[in-house]
Parts: structure tokens; sequence; C-alpha cells
């Protein structure tokens, strides 16, 4: 179960709650990349890349003090926000990352060889492997109390695995084939589990074992996992709404309670 009491809703326009993660362009020209904020400072990067080609994840700290980013290679690259400075590079990690989430004092990122990994930002290494997969890692989020890793898989259950003891799992169940994209409520008491079979789950996680609670149908496009195209749930800030790309391309947001269209 996970504590819902105490977690705090937090408004993503934010720069302390700005978390989120995104995928840049798979093409990588070397230069100086400005990532800009109307909060905060920037971070200029000079990425004079060498990796491999494919797509990179990027996942900003809630506090927006820095921007971590991992790819296709074996290296994962730390800026500091405001810096011109180089990044601190993680070379030991692992190859094909998939996904990437961070907390102010962690990280963590999935690869394609199912494995996820918790870095520490302080000592900029290798915490812990938190959890395996059989299948490649498809996305990672974070609770907003950052005590819960959920974790989506080319496997049919996700796994939400507690960061401090991960003995602590729950597993969700319900969806037909593999899941796409996750997204925690702002008070980390749903998850809304975008499926490659086109359905949207909401699952509560208010009590000892998750429950489904709602099936949305119609709203998101049917995906497989490893296409770049997106159906993620993205929630309003107080929780109240989601919304969603849809199947014929535009956007649509879901009154949580009442399944209502709001646009």
């Amino acid at each position: 179960m996970i504590d819902t009491h105490n977690a705090e809703s937090r408004d993503p326009t934010r720069p302390e709650n700005n978390g989120s993660c995104f995928t840049a362009s798979s093409t990588r020209p070397a230069g100086s990349y400005v990532f800009r904020s109307s909060h905060v400072d920037y971070v200029r990067a000079d990425l004079e890349y060498q990796d491999t080609p494919g797509p990179t994840f990027l996942s900003y700290t809630p506090n927006g003090r820095r921007l971590i980013t991992a790819g296709s290679n074996d290296s994962i690259r730390i800026y500091t926000t405001g810096s011109v400075g180089e990044p601190a590079n993680i070379d030991d990690c692992q190859e094909s990352n998939t996904a990437v989430v961070a907390s102010n004092d962690f990280f963590i990122t999935g690869s394609e060889d199912g494995t996820v990994c918790m870095y520490s930002l302080q000592t900029k290494s290798l915490d812990k492997i938190l959890v395996r997969c059989t299948l490649p890692v498809r996305d990672v989020v974070l609770s907003p109390d950052g005590q819960w890793a959920a974790v989506a898989s080319d496997e049919l259950v996700v796994k939400v695995v507690n960061t401090e003891d991960m003995n602590r799992v729950l597993y969700l169940r319900e969806q037909a084939k593999p899941v796409k994209h996750l997204s925690f409520h702002p008070n980390g008491s749903y998850i809304a589990v975008s499926c490659a079979d086109g359905k949207v789950y909401i699952y509560s996680l208010s009590k000892e074992e998750p429950e489904l609670v709602k099936k949305v149908d119609g709203l998101i496009r049917a995906l497989e996992t490893d296409v770049e195209a997106s159906s993620k749930v993205v929630w309003h800030p107080d929780g109240r709404a989601f919304a969603a790309p849809t199947n014929t391309r535009g956007m649509l947001a879901v009154e949580r309670d009442c399944n209502q269209t709001l646009m």
C-alpha cells in the first residue's frame, strides 16, 4: 500500500516539482544545447556526443537543479543548472537505456536488458539494482514522494517497487498486453497505465493490493511498446482530470471521476 496521506499534490509548473522525463530526437549532432525554463536558470551543455544512434531520455530533478540524460550507449550524464562546465559522467552503467526518472537525491534508469538501476546523485554512482524484468523496460516513473518506482516492460505485469526496500513490490496485473507508459496521480493515490491494447487502466494504490478502478477504452491509440509515438497520460496538477493523445491524433482531457471528455 502506498501512503497517500503524507503525499503532497505537486504542481509540475513549479521548478521544484518538475521531474518530468523527456525523449530527445534520435538525431544528436555535436554542439551547444540550451535547456530553458521560465522558472529556473538554464543548463548550457556542449554535447560532444560520440553515442550510437538512438533516442536520448532526459529527466530534471524536481528542484530543477540537475538534468540527467541516458540513451543507447553505456554512459549517463548529469548536468547542473546554470553551469557551463562539463557534465558528470557515469560510465559503468547498463547499455541501451530506455527510461530515466529523477528525484532530488537519486535517479533510476531502465534498460533493454530489463535491468532497473538506482543511482545516487550525491556519489554519482550505482546504489543498487532495484528490480529485474525478463523483457525490455519501456517506462519508469516515481511516486510524488519518491518512495515507489513503477516499472513498465514488455512483460504483462507492471511492478511498483519501494525505493527503500526493494522486497516490497506491488503488481498491476489486469492489462492484457504490455504497457508503454505510466503516470502517477499528483498525490500518489492512483496510477494511469497506457497499454499497448489502446486502453488506459487506472489503478488505486491506497490499499494493500492495487485495485483497478477504471478502464478507459477508445482514448489512446494501440501502439507497440517500442515505437516512438506517445500514448502517455498526463494528470492535471489538482488530480481531477487527465489528458492523453488520442487515437485520432488529437488530445482529450478526461475528468477522473465521471469519465467525461473535457476537451
